[in-house]
């Protein structure tokens, strides 16, 4: 919670103000071939939809704002699931309930050229399930270390690409803060098995923007700190 708000490490004066960063957010982010078609920019997150008071030199985005490529997978039902199949299959049991990559048990499907290249994973992808029961939908992880490759991913993951000046590890901060849980929370659809956060409202979800170089201050700090606490976890 204090690395989402500005509080957990000390603020630079000589870092780039988000304004900046965001300049640069906008610009990559239409400069995509799939974002040439929207004419109009994310509506203004309004004062009424702070969800805390950042820094000063922070500023606040929708989701729709800062992600440049956000799509769901490929939709293949058990009975084109098979280990003797081609290529790997990245489901929501590969986000472990922790926010990590879960590589054990993948597995496989078969598809053509065109879908490998569209539905493919790369290194850095922030993945969020859209799709589980009520207390596991909104899982998170950012895709890395992956043994092998092309890996596809599952419809009920949405794959978020990130313009250079946002790190998805930062995001993924914010998706596992108490305040981000909450919002999520605050937004699922349930059924009496399923509950779903769908992508129209992922994209008006408010997230703090930060510095880049503060930003990677934060998760340095925050990696440490985890750290330490699966070494005590591991000690008890």
């Amino acid at each position: 919670q204090l690395a989402v708000q500005g509080k957990l490490v000390p603020q630079d004066p000589n870092d780039e103000p988000a304004d900046g960063a965001i300049e640069s957010i906008r610009k990559q982010r239409n400069a995509f071939p799939t974002r040439k078609r929207q004419s109009t920019p994310a509506e203004a997150v309004g004062p009424d939809e702070l969800l805390f008071t950042p820094p000063e030199h922070w500023r606040w985005l929708r989701m729709e704002d800062i992600a440049f490529d956000a799509m769901t997978g490929l939709d293949r039902g058990r009975t084109f699931q098979s280990p003797d199949n081609q290529f790997a299959y990245f489901k929501m049991n590969n986000i472990s309930n922790d926010g990590e990559c879960n590589f054990d048990n993948l597995t496989r499907i078969d598809v053509d050229e065109a879908e490998v290249a569209k539905f493919k994973l790369d290194d850095g992808d922030f993945l969020f399930n859209t799709r589980n029961s009520s207390d596991l939908v909104g899982k998170t992880c950012i895709y890395r270390g992956a043994k092998e490759s092309p890996v596809l991913f599952n419809n009920n993951i949405l794959r978020i690409r990130l313009p250079d000046q946002f790190t998805p590890d930062f995001l993924h901060i914010w998706f596992w803060s108490p305040v981000g849980r909450e919002y999520l929370a605050e937004r699922k659809s349930s059924t009496t098995n399923v509950a779903a956060i769908y992508q129209g409202k992922l994209m008006t979800m408010p997230v703090p923007v930060a510095p880049l170089s503060e930003q990677k201050r934060i998760v340095s700090k925050v990696t440490h700190l985890l750290s330490q606490v699966t070494r005590l976890e591991s000690t008890l």
